[in-house]
């Protein structure tokens, strides 16, 4: 039932079963929210570039596009009216690995369908951020720890599944370094910001502050059409480092 006193949100549901679709839509405008339904993904980001929205809900399979690829090309669109609006990915299958690739990806959550009436009931401000998530936000405005324990602790929810992650990442950051210096080099700048955004996710899920800040500070020459020199030198060392120190701290 709506509550008149919690602020609402304008809502984008990206779904194209008809059921599950009217379901979102009857839910979320139950609860008071503003809702468009976009049924298909070239439906959706014409709806996304023209109008803001605060939150964008994205069923991953879709029949013309991949939920994931969907909210790469919003975010990369930088005339788009709701580039910068929070998206929740919503699938039938969304095993743990799943859902932390997602959230490294850019989603604020990952749900699984179907989605449960109370938790679009639930749906306020105060959990619906800008896109970068919490993880990311927090990352650029503490400290240049290499790694925050506690915060990548926070944001996996056990100690096997942050040393699991920090493993991939050690493996997985050296190769997103290499492709975003040849986007770079290439001029190619849309490349690079979509490979950044995906190597800054990876990192603040598993607490590297210093990766995640030094990487924003390249994407944000990069956007601004600035000399990238000094920012890339930056994030080089920032990446260098921090793949060390997760290399040394891999259990023997």
């Amino acid at each position: 039932m709506s509550d008149p006193e919690r602020p609402r949100l304008s809502v984008l549901a990206i779904e194209d079963d008809p059921i599950l679709g009217r379901f979102l839509v009857d839910a979320l405008a139950g609860a008071g929210h503003s809702v468009q339904l976009a049924t298909t993904g070239a439906a959706a980001l014409d709806a996304a570039r023209r109008e803001r929205f605060d939150l964008i809900l994205v069923d991953l399979q879709l029949p013309d596009a991949d939920g994931a690829t969907l909210l790469a090309r919003l975010r990369d669109d930088a005339g788009a009216a709701s580039r910068q609006a929070s998206a929740i990915a919503m699938s039938g299958e969304l095993p743990p690995a799943r859902r932390a690739a997602l959230i490294a990806a850019g989603f604020l959550d990952a749900w699984q369908k179907p989605v449960s009436l109370a938790t679009l009931e639930s749906l306020d401000r105060h959990r619906v951020r800008e896109p970068g998530t919490d993880a990311l936000r927090a990352a650029d405005a503490t400290d240049d720890r290499l790694l925050d324990d506690d915060a990548a602790l926070e944001r996996l929810g056990s100690a096997a599944t942050v040393a699991a992650l920090r493993g991939l990442l050690a493996g997985e950051l050296p190769r997103q370094w290499r492709s975003i210096g040849e986007a770079v080099d290439a001029g190619d700048v849309q490349a690079a910001l979509a490979i950044l955004h995906r190597a800054r996710g990876g990192c603040a899920l598993c607490g590297a502050n210093a990766a995640v800040a030094a990487l924003g500070g390249l994407a944000h020459a990069l956007r601004e059409g600035l000399d990238p020199s000094a920012a890339r030198a930056r994030a080089g060392a920032a990446v260098e480092r921090t793949v060390a120190r997760l290399v040394d701290d891999r259990p023997p």
